[in-house]
């Protein structure tokens, strides 16, 4: 192992440990309206891939997942194109206010055996349903079926890097052996950055590092997207006999020193 590679490495270790992210933090920043990760309008990314990577033409009803998704409106738009789609959020407000906020009449239940609720549409025309519980509490047994896709657009860059790898193997046990899906991942100069996230660094190494357990990892495309790194990049994740995930690593502004996944990310410090 040569010199600059162990020194990598012994600081992305430090990286780890000044990254962490957890419950209290995100009900603190939707409490106090820090919530720069939300857009007003559907994820461009989402609208650019939906047609390659997450339209299932054998089935338009497909179930789709959206891990810590807040008050996305991704999850309008996907319902609207008659998918079933389920989102996880362990901050109990945002999950209320989507349903009010878009002016959807929906039922609350307690979960059976997890701490938690369920939030349901009464809309027939929009099949939306929102788990208020911690992500990892979140099975397959729970749910009663496996999703045929994931849309994760702030989830992976969001959870505290000490559980990317538990992340990864939670979402493969999820998902339906025949599922896809799209992910956004990060990457910068950790040595420059102000702090360590969210977003937090999700370079090329780590994603492979992350997800070889479950999957073998290709890069798609590569791409500059300032006048200095970062780099925008597309993977596909084919999980054996469970998952096949293409992989977009996006990074749309740069703010002072601040790098984001995207505009919405820029209130997070």
């Amino acid at each position: 192992m040569s010199q600059n590679r162990q020194l990598q490495e012994l600081y992305y270790e430090d990286y780890m440990q000044k990254g962490r992210c957890r419950h209290q933090d995100w009900s603190q920043r939707w409490q106090n309206k820090i919530i720069g990760w939300h857009l007003s309008q559907v994820n461009p990314y989402l609208n650019e891939n939906y047609q390659v990577y997450l339209k299932n033409n054998d089935n338009p009803h497909s179930s789709i997942f959206v891990p810590l998704c807040g008050k996305s409106l991704d999850m309008i738009w996907l319902a609207q194109k008659g998918h079933q789609v389920v989102g996880v959020e362990v901050v109990e407000q945002p999950c209320h206010d989507f349903f009010k906020e878009n002016e959807i009449t929906y039922k609350v239940q307690d979960l059976q055996g997890v701490e938690g609720k369920i939030l349901t549409s009464q809309d027939p025309k929009i099949n939306i349903t929102i788990y208020n519980c911690d992500y990892f509490a979140l099975t397959s047994s729970l749910l009663g079926f496996r999703f045929d896709s994931v849309w994760d657009r702030a989830a992976f860059v969001a959870i505290s890097p000490d559980l990317h790898s538990n992340y990864a193997k939670h979402l493969a046990s999820l998902m339906a052996p025949s599922g896809r899906g799209l992910l956004i991942a990060v990457d910068y100069d950790i040595n420059e950055h102000i702090h360590p996230g969210p977003p937090f660094y999700t370079p090329d190494t780590l994603v492979h590092s992350i997800f070889s357990p479950f999957t073998s990892v290709q890069r798609l495309s590569s791409f500059l997207l300032t006048a200095s790194p970062p780099t925008t990049l597309f993977y596909t994740l084919p999980f054996t006999s469970k998952i096949l995930i293409e992989l977009e690593d996006v990074l749309r502004q740069m703010h002072e020193r601040y790098i984001a996944v995207s505009a919405a990310f820029l209130d997070m410090s």
